[in-house]
């Protein structure tokens, strides 16, 4: 009798679900009745709840008429999750990219894990500044609070893994530790800064963040890139951080300390050891390097060289362009022992970094070398 119970009991769970619904991999369909199909799944009104949403991708099949085109792109992100959950991410690429271009103004759980998939694969090959694009496409994709909960699985299933797990971010800001608004220019980059923004203007977070790293790349061509105090107090995860990030990198030390500088140094206090610091004290280097005093100089180049010293392991690229910048400033101050040590480091942990380090002028080299 006792060894019945289990089938009883599963049996009934099954009947609870809905019978318009099935779900991948044996997954139990939520309880209740499908009432939408929307660009981004499934809606049904669970019992004794409010709505829940199933994203396409974890549908096998549903019984509503005019969603043909949407389970049959559920099967392709299905199968491109399962192959970037194997590690193959070539092969996954070009179908994410191609659900993706269709889906950078959708929001739910669809486009989100279309774009954590995305990002996964555009770290993967270091494909930095597309990588961005896909991020802020998944943190703006993030429920807002007015539409249904997104149905959480109850079991793992290939191809079934939770997006945010593909997005190698930290959970207290959403940031991606590998993402930094931090920039050298190339002209990928400057492509980037001539576009049109990517999100819809509107005071998302994500959009807010957008603007930001768009700021940011506009500073490494020497452009303006005013930081409103406003934004250094925004309580938003992560904003004010990268706001001060960037901000710091626009002004110039000869002014009266920033509360940027000011936020960022006590970020350095209370965050030792951690990717924040190294994020800080690449933007105060960087905002020291603008000084006109050689010394305030050899001290933003200190600040530059802790990331390479010590977390280059965990943030290479960043390591390769606090070197780049050191290497630049050290040929500005006539120093080009340390200079040429430098760039033997830099091919460590970026060689085509190199390629864009300027090399100083002979009258930029005769003036350093009058001054000492």
């Amino acid at each position: 009798m006792n060894a019945v119970v289990p089938t009883t009991i599963a049996a009934l769970a099954s009947l609870a679900c809905s019978q318009d619904l099935v779900l991948r991999g044996g997954e139990p369909a939520p309880a209740g009745d499908v009432i939408a199909a929307t660009s981004e799944g499934v809606v049904v009104d669970a019992d004794a709840s409010e709505p829940v949403i199933v994203p396409w991708h974890r549908v096998l099949r549903v019984e509503r008429a005019g969603v043909v085109d949407e389970l049959a792109e559920g099967e392709r992100l299905w199968r491109a999750l399962w192959r970037v959950e194997r590690g193959d991410t070539p092969q996954a690429e070009p179908t994410l990219e191609a659900i993706f271009a269709d889906r950078v103004a959708e929001r739910g759980p669809t486009t989100r894990a279309v774009a954590a998939a995305l990002t996964r694969c555009r770290l993967g090959r270091g494909a930095r500044l597309a990588a961005i694009d896909s991020w802020l496409v998944w943190l703006a994709a993030g429920r807002t609070g007015s539409g249904p909960m997104v149905y959480e699985p109850r079991r793992e299933v290939f191809g079934l893994v939770d997006e945010a797990s593909l997005v190698p971010h930290d959970e207290a800001t959403g940031l991606v530790p590998q993402l930094p608004p931090i920039f050298r220019a190339s002209h990928a980059l400057r492509v980037r800064t001539e576009t049109a923004p990517l999100l819809a203007a509107t005071d998302g977070r994500a959009e807010s963040l957008e603007s930001l790293y768009r700021r940011a790349a506009a500073i490494a061509f020497g452009d303006d890139a005013a930081v409103a105090d406003a934004e250094l107090r925004d309580g938003r995860p992560g904003v004010a951080l990268v706001a001060a990030v960037v901000a710091v990198q626009a002004t110039d030390p000869s002014d009266a300390p920033s509360n940027a500088r000011r936020l960022l140094q006590r970020v350095i206090e209370r965050e030792p050891n951690t990717w924040q610091e190294a994020w800080s004290r690449v933007a105060i280097g960087r905002h020291l390097l603008r000084s006109s005093d050689q010394e305030v100089k050899r001290e933003g180049v200190l600040e530059l060289l802790h990331v390479p010293a010590r977390f280059g392991d965990t943030l290479p690229d960043l390591a390769a362009l606090a070197l780049a910048d050191s290497i630049e400033a050290m040929q500005t101050l006539g120093d080009s022992n340390v200079a040429d040590r430098l760039a033997r480091e830099v091919l460590i942990f970026d060689p085509a970094i190199a390629a864009s380090i300027e090399q100083p002028s002979q009258d930029s080299n005769a003036d350093s070398a009058g001054d000492g």
